[in-house]
């Protein structure tokens, strides 16, 4: 089993289209090709900030690309979230039974452009073809809330959108939310 411990910077905006809220998750930058002190989750392999200190340290210039409208998006809220994923190996069955009791999971996809948590099917937001998972991002943070589903939800990644999926437990706790315009304390 992989642990995946530590702190997230969370960019949450509307989407009119589908009416639900998506809640970009951003931990360290881990490529030195690009200035940005923070990255998106999905593309620097789940690498999570070690301490409130280091959060505190990246949020300024976070706060500005933000309110330069980050790749065109407009970002109403900012916040701090810590964030546990303990994540099975891929397919280990054994250690993937020892979930059966837990009532938040996610699947974690190995994809071109990096990690992607899955969680909860919501109507209208984005997966894996007909699979029935959402972009957990997009899905307004939603796991699944059994083991069953959860598995399902695995294998039909694996068959209909040729991704290796990994399951995992997720604690997520949203610390802080913060105003564009305050610094973080």
């Amino acid at each position: 089993m992989q642990l995946v411990e530590g702190f997230v910077l969370i960019a949450s905006r509307p989407e009119a289209a589908h009416q639900r809220r998506l809640d970009f998750l951003y931990g360290p930058n881990t490529n030195p090709k690009y200035s940005e002190a923070v990255w998106r989750l999905q593309s620097n392999g789940l690498v999570l900030f070690n301490s409130w200190e280091e959060v505190v340290k990246q949020f300024g210039s976070f706060r500005v690309r933000l309110k330069n409208g980050l790749k065109g998006m407009n970002f109403e809220e900012v916040g701090v979230g810590n964030i546990r994923l303990v994540i099975a190996d891929k397919l280990n069955w054994e250690e993937t039974a020892q979930f059966k009791n837990e009532d938040q999971l996610v699947l974690v996809g190995e994809m071109d452009s990096g990690s992607c948590l899955f969680g909860k099917h919501v109507e209208g937001v984005n997966g894996v073809a007909y699979a029935p998972v959402s972009d957990f991002e997009e899905n307004g943070l939603k796991a699944f809330d059994n083991y069953d589903e959860a598995m399902r939800a695995l294998h039909e990644v694996a068959r209909q959108g040729k991704i290796i999926s990994r399951l995992s437990m997720i604690d997520f706790i949203k610390l802080k939310t913060i105003d564009l315009n305050d610094d973080i304390v």
